[in-house]
């Protein structure tokens, strides 16, 4: 980790995950309205939430099985498996705890 660089709080990783299952593969970049969006909400910038997007792609089963092969630096900082508890339980995690509305009312 760079110096001055912030770890990732867990609430910033499900709101990104949360982003992360909403957007087509070829959204991930910083210029997408969403990330930027995002990205001022929690006092990030763009290409940090892009990056931890792109991180997500890497450990993704289903690019996995595409070829995609995302960041592959990214998938050292995280637990594969509990990642993959999250991209394999897509609906359920979507729906648990109304995240992405109350994201939206966020200023």
């Amino acid at each position: 980790m760079k110096k001055g660089q912030l770890l990732w709080t867990r609430d910033e990783l499900i709101v990104a995950l949360n982003l992360y299952l909403q957007l087509p593969f070829g959204k991930l970049d910083k210029g997408t309205p969403e990330i930027i969006s995002l990205a001022r909400k929690i006092g990030r910038t763009a290409n940090a939430v892009s990056m931890r997007l792109n991180n997500f792609a890497a450990v993704d089963p289903f690019h996995k099985k595409r070829g995609v092969k995302g960041l592959e630096g990214g998938v050292k900082k995280y637990n594969p498996s509990g990642t993959n508890l999250f991209l394999t339980k897509k609906s359920y995690f979507l729906k648990a705890n109304g995240y992405s509305q109350n994201l939206e009312n966020t200023s």
